[in-house]
């Protein structure tokens, strides 16, 4: 599952954690944050292809999992995935700014951060608030760089270039 994810292939990822047990109704919070990277990889694909209710429980139980043996980092990662799934349902008025910008600041330089600062650039772009949005991009693509994500970097890099046309 971990090799389908890294070449993209998402039904085979899909696949593969669904014989994993991930995908199960009664999936253990230990076995999840066991495999939180991994599940957090998988609740991605399954909330784009409009599968929010099985990566609610995946991402709940790796939540629950992280809390559970005291990893905060996990569970801080999870938090922010559920509040981009949150978003992408187009429940946006429903995402608490204060704690993302916050989840921003306790992520700090990973790649984590870098996508609670995009998550922050598209609300405030998507509330007309264009000169926030630029900061949060801009911020978001040297956060990427940081990590090496190109993939990152690129797609903030778009985001900044949509901000400047408006």
């Amino acid at each position: 599952a971990v090799g389908a994810a890294s070449r993209q292939e998402n039904h085979r990822l899909v696949d593969f954690c669904q014989r994993a047990g991930l995908l199960s109704e009664s999936l253990e919070p230990e076995y999840a944050a066991d495999n939180g990277p991994l599940a957090i990889t998988l609740g991605k694909v399954l909330g784009r292809n409009g599968r929010h209710e099985e990566t609610t429980r995946l991402l709940d139980a790796v939540r629950t999992g992280a809390e559970a043996r005291g990893d905060r980092e996990l569970d801080l990662r999870v938090e922010l995935e559920q509040v981009i799934l949150l978003r992408s349902t187009g429940a946006t008025s429903q995402v608490d700014q204060d704690r993302v910008r916050e989840l921003a600041g306790l992520l700090g330089r990973s790649t984590y951060g870098a996508y609670a600062h995009h998550l922050l650039g598209n609300i405030a772009k998507q509330c007309g608030d264009l000169q926030a949005a630029a900061e949060s991009f801009q911020k978001a693509r040297e956060l990427f760089g940081e990590a090496g994500s190109d993939v990152g970097e690129i797609i903030a890099l778009d985001r900044l270039g949509s901000v400047a046309l408006r």
